[in-house]
């Protein structure tokens, strides 16, 4: 595939590919695939992390027709699964910018009805977008009910939750060199050269690995960390993905798992800004038809 696709109007638009690791995810990624279709990710490389739950049989259908790519990545003892599968990637990406996004993970558009329309209108020396978390909580759910995320869970943290500052990345794959869970590595430049936020503008980062504060005007990535708690009682069992094996933090004690669901069920504000979006791209669709 070519860095950048002609539209219908005749724009040039940048193409992108979506690269994620997934375990036991099955029950949400036909959700999340025909979420990332519908706002114009060009492909999407998919790492299965061992799943046992019909993940596989999921992806399968789904890569019938080339959009995704399915790739086994068994854990390995000393290895840390994610990092390893996103510098694999770098390799696999053809095309002109990569996204690396978990499941869970869902960029929300406030400015724009696709992602390449939102990469267009960056200047061309960007190399890196920094698109922070919005935390989600429960929103009151206690089990698993086959809705979408997005419609069960509208409630968010205030913006000031500090996770809200961590980020996830999309990158211009031509000044990628290396790849961690949040941020990369790019040629001769340090993270404030590399980054800007979605509406282009630059970013300050801390040591730790968050930003001056979360950058939503243009885009904000819904984080369902938790869900329900049922659910967080299954995600925990699939063991901590950025994680070796043998790492003595692969998986969660019981104080340590439910002290992060009580730190992380927040629900202080209503945001229904990914709903709006589907409907605004509905909208334009019927519009031009």
């Amino acid at each position: 595939m070519s860095a950048h696709t002609r539209s219908d109007s005749g724009s040039m638009t940048s193409t992108i590919t979506l690269v994620a690791i997934v375990k036991n995810e099955g029950r949400y990624l036909d959700e999340w695939l025909s979420y990332y279709r519908k706002i114009g990710i060009s492909k999407v490389i998919c790492y299965d992390n061992g799943s046992t739950d019909g993940t596989r049989d999921v992806l399968n259908a789904w890569s019938s027709d080339g959009w995704v790519e399915v790739v086994d990545w068994p854990t390995v003892i000393g290895v840390q699964p994610q990092k390893a599968a996103y510098n694999d990637a770098k390799a696999r990406v053809k095309t002109r910018w990569a996204a690396f996004f978990d499941a869970d993970e869902f960029l929300v558009l406030h400015a724009h009805t696709s992602v390449p329309s939102m990469l267009d209108d960056l200047d061309p020396s960007v190399v890196a977008v920094c698109v922070n978390w919005r935390v989600f909580g429960s929103s009151g759910e206690t089990a698993y009910r086959p809705q979408p995320m997005y419609e069960r869970f509208v409630r968010a943290a205030e913006p000031d939750f500090e996770p809200n500052r961590l980020f996830k990345t999309i990158a211009r794959t031509d000044a990628l060199l290396k790849m961690s869970v949040h941020h990369g590595r790019f040629r001769r430049r340090t993270l404030e050269q590399a980054y800007r936020s979605p509406s282009g503008g630059e970013v300050v980062f801390h040591g730790n690995g968050l930003t001056d504060g979360p950058h939503w005007s243009v885009a904000q990535l819904n984080h369902y960390v938790v869900k329900s708690a049922e659910e967080w009682a299954d995600k925990r069992k699939r063991g901590r993905v950025h994680n070796p094996l043998n790492d003595d933090d692969k998986y969660k004690s019981d104080e340590t798992a439910a002290r992060y669901f009580k730190v992380h069920d927040r629900n202080e504000t209503v945001d229904r800004s990914l709903l709006d979006m589907l409907a605004r791209i509905e909208k334009t669709a019927t519009t031009a038809q």
